[in-house]
């Protein structure tokens, strides 16, 4: 061959290439770098060819045999210690893809050549000239070199091929796509049917819109319109397909047939060679067409349909339910509205709720913390008067006191407003203080905090006097209130307070309350001339103190009494105590006859109601109550207001003043009712704020809508599931303990809280928010911390100088307003099984007053372990807030300083269109609600999961996968204005760090550190536990040489969208020598599997039941709980046991670990150690691999295995009943030698991970020979396959008797020499890990079209090295009638057999 001009460089060939290099910014720009480092590669790849050829063809143990192997040995050794790292890897990959994008061209055009030219020796058709020449050019050189530094990882792997995708696409595909969707046609057609329009409008033909020119015209606009949406999607897939047949390396990428079918079939691809070039070259264009068929469809309509559709419900989402198309309807009802937070509620409304929601937590936490305070004051005060209370035997003097003393002076209006005078007696109430013992500086300071809460109180009253729609003037609003409080607020009633659980009372009633009660009933007949026992009497009693029930207005109780009295229009009637009280707190007795006529009738029912006062519930009743009132009333005006907006700028609104206006606004055009039901009352909405209607009106009362939005204005939408929670068995045997169970593993795990906090550090980075200036940075973290809730110091001293100052609880309740903080997905979660569980009380504090005051500290901890929870959460969420704020001020501070100009007016932005710093704020707070996991946000069907058997914290994975997308689209969104661009930038590097850069920096860095290789790294993954195996594993290895690894998955925020990736990545690495695609497929599939799981596994509590109860004492993952041979008591306590430990709460396992460590004790013959066990905390604990106990376990599992698998060969075949195909035993053959293989090739893995990691190869064949299969262990070394045996003496006999009573021939002796080929092929010809390479199809017989023998016999596959997939079926020898693999592997015998086919 003539010399090749590629080898001779110039200087200007290297300034080309080295400023080709420095664009891609890859490899060092001088070019002599690239050049030397491949060079040396081929030097190196020569020496070792040199090597292998020694090898081969000299005597072994000759002086000349030694050397080369040693230079082999040392050849490898050296490429092993200079691993590829995953930047090189990656790097390379990008450039290999580059260069096969021209060559992929350059192949299919010497493949077509080859196809339609003369046969030629393989080594002299077009492709082979073409590889041979390219081979020898610095640029196939360099492809060579970079393919390989690529392929030495699954990164490379996929980068090589997504970058030879990408680049055909840009350079072929979507050109070919622009030019096949040509616009200046239907612009042309367009532009024809307007002039028709304008013309038929002009000649007075365009009145009527029953105007035939102009429906002719809409119909005609509706066939172009369709005929450019088809020509759309045709041109997407034939520039995808032809994306895909131009891509080099076809057979090494694969397809997604090559995973569904068999090889060759449909669009999987053969990789069988032919005999002659053409053949050969029209095999290779035909899988080129496989290939870019794929990508024709579906791949490429369907990513392009997907981003199709994400476009449009960003657009049209909020209105599409009332979509013209019934397809649109469609996908809003069953693709967005389950997975969006706002469910089928407008955007307005949902908003609306979430602040609403906000102020009610302001208004909790602004009780909660005076609370705090006056309780410390209360304590301080009761400690000191202790002896006098018990000297007048009343332990709740104090409290009774400071009741009184609380709502003792009404609030008066002043200019308008209502505010609190200051108490009148406040000289009287420290003077009795005084006297019994308290001293003067605690009763100062509980005065100013007493005022300071009567004065918070007036805040929520103003707000509503503000909001306009009392029906009262000021004054008799301020009236009313102050009834409200001092009679109903003050007071609490234990028989709807202590409920208890389910079943069991929390509140205790006695004999003596219902008999007193029951005299009233007696005496209430007697008036009425009605004669009533004393035994009915109870019964009525009864009756009351099962059914009595709150009223939201007035805060008393009322109940459903029968009415004792002659000629009464009703036999019940409803009545409440709260008409027994009049405005200034004294006894108003019932109509003549009524039931309740004295003082000592209402003290009755109080004490049979349990009415008690305490200083602390009533700061938390009246706060709320009044927090609530001012929240709705301010949500009502707010989204009447949004409704008047949105319908001034021709949307649809939300409520309408007549039900006509309604109809019409959400009127869709295939229902002319109303795509939605308006509501039905003639008198439009109600809506209440728990004021009595006489006294409020809301401004959209009257007013008309649809159900749905009506629902959402009243709270009263349901969650899917609501229905099986009225179930109470189902509460108590499914809802219960998997709330508790759930609430154990988080909140009260202390491992837990350690991971809950450290983890949520890396949000700062994938929102960008690490960028900012590290003193900026430090001051977030500060202030996030002073406003922190529940001010831990505080509950720990119970001491108020430990409270934060009054400026951070403004901070905080800034955010509880904005729905910021309180808001953790997987806390939120669990109380919601909580909350599902019993309503009315929370159910902890009621669980722990069942057992008294000795459980009181233990209801403590729980509260304050809740309280933790939260703020492991919210920190994060400040700290972004506030490094979001700064980065606000920056960019308009610095848009300002450098005149940016406005692109809307074309004027530079001046400090007068700097936004306030409320809005500054309040767009960080939006920022953080959509980049953080909320719960507000998650949608109600996910939701409702909580309420079922399955999924475990699905709140957490939604909100992960929600705030992803939100993070760069708000990057994205950031970078196109001109004053957030920096923003922007920022936050995309900060989600790349976050995800693409932190997880393989972490597993490179360690991996390199300890000088573990990427080889050992996979070998581990054999070796750790099923969920671990696509985990991001951290590799450590000790000063013992152990293996560890610790399964970073858990502590990394992130891990829910990484890990797919993760999945893709691992299969793509550990299967290097298959196919890309197929092991993409694979990957996928498992990391959706693993995406998925917490949807739809098994719930920690559900998985136990089905352990013991349903799966027969096997746990999913195929541990045995107890022994099948176990008596019952010794299952019953293996089972016990098993559900304790799984179950248990407290982080139990993790502390018993960590104790073992701290005592020098071990845990079933193995120790651990204190920093590896304290690194759990944190989520990083380090565990140990054991090689040959892995080993030990997979070994029984192939014994169970192969027991179950011979089962498949006789499966069905003894079960009375005639076996009349003889097929049968030949499928059933064949499919249990295909599981045995899957199982062989399984433990082969594991084998060679164990020897890879250092493990002892005699030990491991120790483990083998001591369960009797040491020869299956020499076999399977040899990379071998050992097939069941096709020689059943016992299944003969069985089956001869069987079919011989039906007058039937034995199936498996009419099979038994197909049987025996198809063992003596797999025995000689398969190899472990290598796919199948029998095809049933080949065995079983086919309908007889003649007189012939039916005997079928298979074209046997081509034989293949251990390394090779071979699925190979060679032609057939037109003499014999055998292909070579036949007529070397059968006897005489069986070649005469086959040959008769």
């Amino acid at each position: 061959m003539a010399e090749n001009k590629w080898f001779k460089f110039t200087e200007e060939d290297k300034k080309k290439l080295d400023a080709a290099f420095d664009a891609l910014d890859l490899f060092n720009p001088n070019i002599q770098t690239t050049l030397d480092k491949i060079e040396a590669f081929n030097e190196k790849e020569k020496k070792l060819k040199e090597a292998e050829t020694a090898i081969e063809q000299l005597p072994k143990g000759s002086p000349g045999y030694k050397k080369a192997s040693l230079d082999k040995t040392i050849i490898e050794n050296a490429e092993d210690n200079n691993e590829v790292s995953l930047s090189t890897s990656v790097s390379n990959a990008i450039v290999s893809g580059l260069i096969k994008i021209p060559y992929g061209w350059a192949q299919l055009t010497a493949e077509v050549k080859d196809a339609i030219g003369d046969d030629v020796p393989v080594d002299e058709t077009n492709v082979a000239k073409l590889d041979a020449w390219f081979d020898q050019t610095v640029v196939g050189e360099m492809m060579k070199y970079s393919e390989e530094k690529a392929r030495a990882t699954g990164a490379g792997r996929i980068t090589e091929f997504l970058t030879s995708m990408y680049g055909n696409w840009r350079a072929a595909g979507k050109p070919l796509m622009k030019f096949i969707d040509d616009p200046l046609i239907l612009q042309k057609k367009g532009k024809a049917i307007a002039d028709k329009l304008i013309n038929a409008k002009k000649n007075g033909r365009y009145i009527s819109p029953n105007s035939r020119n102009l429906k002719n015209a809409a119909d005609k606009a509706k066939e172009l319109n369709f005929g450019k949406r088809a020509k759309k999607w045709a041109a997407i897939a034939v520039g995808g397909g032809v994306t895909g047949a131009l891509v080099s390396d076809t057979e090494d990428i694969g397809t997604w047939g090559d995973w569904l079918f068999e090889p060759g079939h449909y669009s999987a691809l053969d990789r069988t060679e032919r005999k002659t070039s053409s053949d050969d070259a029209l095999r290779k264009l035909q899988n080129r067409l496989k290939l870019g068929g794929e990508m024709a469809f579906p791949i490429s309509p369907f990513f392009y349909g997907i981003g199709k559709f994400g476009k449009w419900a960003s657009k049209y989402g909020s209105t599409a339910a009332y979509s013209n198309k019934a397809a649109e309807r469609w996908a809003d009802r069953w693709i967005m509205k389950p997975f969006r937070a706002r469910s089928d509620r407008p955007r307005e409304i949902f908003r609306g709720v979430q602040r609403l929601e906000g102020k009610q937590s302001v208004a909790r936490n602004m009780a909660q913390e005076l609370n705090r305070r006056i309780s410390y004051d209360y304590n301080n005060i009761f400690q000191a008067t202790r002896k006098s209370a018990q000297a007048v035997d009343n332990p709740n003097l104090i409290n009774d006191m400071l009741v009184n003393f609380m709502k003792s002076t009404p609030d008066v209006i002043k200019k308008g407003k209502i505010v609190f005078p200051g108490f009148k007696n406040e000289g009287g109430f420290a003077q009795a203080l005084r006297k019994l013992g308290a001293n003067q500086k605690d009763i100062d300071i509980l005065l100013a905090n007493l005022s300071k809460y009567r004065d918070n109180m007036n805040v929520f009253k103003n707000s509503i006097l503000q909001g306009k729609n009392l029906n009262v003037a000021p004054a008799k609003f301020n009236e009313i209130m102050n009834d409200r409080f001092q009679n109903f607020l003050t007071t609490e009633y234990r028989i709807l307070t202590d409920k208890g659980l389910g079943p069991i009372s929390g509140y205790k009633i006695t004999n003596q309350m219902v008999d007193e009660v029951a005299d009233v009933f007696v005496r209430y007949a007697k008036s009425n001339q009605v004669t009533l026992s004393k035994a009915n009497a109870r019964d009525a009693a009864w009756d009351i103190a099962n059914n009595v029930s709150l009223n939201p207005l007035t805060r008393t109780p009322e109940f459903v009494y029968p009415v004792q009295s002659i000629g009464a229009d009703t036999a019940t009637q409803l009545k409440n105590i709260a008409a027994n009280i009049t405005g200034g707190g004294k006894f108003k007795a019932d109509k003549t006859g009524g039931l309740i006529q004295t003082k000592s009738d209402l003290e009755a029912f109080k004490k049979l109601f349990g009415a008690h006062q305490n200083a602390e519930r009533v700061i938390i009743n009246t706060m709320e109550d009044l927090g609530g009132i001012a929240a709705r009333d301010n949500f009502y005006n707010a989204m009447k207001e949004a409704s008047d907006l949105l319908i001034s700028q021709g949307k649809r609104g939300l409520v309408y003043p007549n039900r006509l206006q309604a109809i019409t606004a959400f009127k869709g055009a295939h229902n002319q009712a109303g795509l939605k039901n308006i509501i039905k009352s003639p008198n439009g909405l109600k809506l209440s704020a728990n004021l009595a209607e006489e006294y409020y009106t809301s401004p959209m009362d009257g007013m008309f809508t649809n159900d749905v939005i009506a629902k959402a204005l009243k709270f009263g939408d349901k969650l899917p599931l609501s229905g099986i929670t009225k179930s109470l068995a189902y509460r108590y045997m499914f809802l219960i303990p998997k709330g508790l169970t759930q609430f154990g593993k988080t909140v009260l795990g202390p491992f837990t809280h350690g991971r809950n906090f450290t983890s949520g550090a890396v949000t700062t980075i994938a929102t960008g928010n690490i960028f900012i200036p590290p003193t900026e940075m430090a001051k977030a973290i500060s202030q996030a911390f002073r406003s922190l809730q529940p001010q831990t110091l505080y509950r720990i001293t119970g001491n108020p100088k430990w409270l934060n100052t009054d400026a951070s609880q403004a901070w905080y309740r800034f955010f509880l307003d904005e729905g910021m903080v309180n808001s953790s997905a997987t806390y939120k979660e669990v109380m919601g099984i909580i909350t599902d569980i019993e309503r009315g009380g929370d159910f902890f504090n009621r669980a722990f007053k069942m057992f008294g005051n000795k459980m009181k500290k233990i209801a403590k901890t729980t509260e304050w372990a809740q309280d933790m929870y939260i703020a492991e959460d919210d920190i994060w969420k400040m700290t972004n807030f506030f490094g979001e704020s700064y980065k606000l001020r920056r960019a308009w501070t610095n848009a300002v300083a450098k005149g940016i100009k406005n692109p809307a007016t074309g004027k530079k932005y001046t400090n007068v269109d700097i936004p306030s710093d409320i809005e500054m704020y309040r767009t960080a707070a939006q920022t953080v609600r959509n980049t953080l996991p909320n719960y507000a946000y998650v949608s109600d069907f996910v939701k409702a999961t909580r309420r079922s058997p399955l999924g475990n914290f699905v709140s957490w994975p939604a909100e992960i996968m929600r705030t992803t997308a939100h993070i760069l689209q708000k990057g994205l969104n950031e970078i196109k204005d001109p004053v957030l661009a920096r923003n922007g930038y920022e936050r995309l590097v900060g989600l790349g760090i976050a995800y693409a850069t932190i997880p393989p920096m972490l597993v490179e860095g360690v991996r390199g550190l300890y000088g573990i290789t990427r080889e050992q790294l996979q070998a581990m993954r054999e070796m750790v536990a099923p969920w671990s195996v696509d985990s991001t594993l951290i590799p450590i290895r000790d000063e013992d040489g152990n293996y560890k690894y610790i399964d970073f998955s858990g502590a990394f925020f992130y891990d829910t969208v990484v890990n797919p990736v993760q999945s893709v990545i691992s299969q793509a690495e550990i299967q290097n020598e298959k196919a890309l695609i197929p092991d993409m497929m694979e990957g996928m599939v498992r990391g959706l599997d693993r995406l998925i799981e917490p949807f739809i596994g098994e719930s920690i509590y559900y998985g136990l039941v089905a352990d013991l109860f349903i799966r027969g004492g096997v746990d999913r993952d195929g541990r045995r709980v107890w022994n099948p041979e176990d008596d019952d008591i010794d299952k019953w306590i293996k089972g016990i046991t098993h559900f304790s430990y799984t179950a248990s709460p407290l982080s139990y396992p993790q502390l018993k670990r960590l104790y073992a460590a701290a005592t020098d004790k071990t845990i079933r013959g193995r120790k651990y150690d204190i920093p590896n066990e304290m690194m759990g905390f944190f989520g990083g604990r380090p565990v140990q691999i054991y090689p040959l106990d892995v080993v030990n376990f997979a070994v029984a599992d192939f014994v169970e295995s192969e027991r179950n698998q011979r089962k498949l060969i006789t499966e069905d075949m003894f079960t009375g009943d005639p076996v009349t195909d003889r097929n049968f035993v030949l499928e059933q053959y064949w499919k249990a030698n295909k599981k045995r293989l899957e199982s062989m090739s399984a433990l082969r893995r594991k084998v060679d991970a164990a020897i890879t990691l250092g493990e002892n190869p005699k030990k491991i064949y120790k483990e083998f020979y001591d369960r009797g299969k040491g020869n299956l262990y020499i076999q399977m070394m040899k990379n071998r396959f050992v097939p069941f045996s096709s020689d059943m003496k016992w299944a003969h006999e069985k089956a001869f008797e069987e079919q011989r009573e039906k007058g039937l021939p034995n199936p498996l002796t009419g099979n038994s020499k197909i049987l025996g080929i198809m063992e003596k092929i797999l025995s000689k010809a398969q190899f472990l890990n290598n796919d199948y390479i029998l095809n049933i199809e080949d065995f079983i017989t086919k309908p007889a079209t003649n007189n012939s023998s039916s005997l079928p016999t298979p074209p046997l596959g081509k034989t293949p090295m251990p390394a090779q997939m071979a699925t190979n079926t060679m032609k057939k020898d037109p003499i014999t009638n055998l292909t070579g693999t036949e007529e070397a592997l059968l006897s005489p015998t069986e070649k005469v057999i086959a040959g008769r086919t």
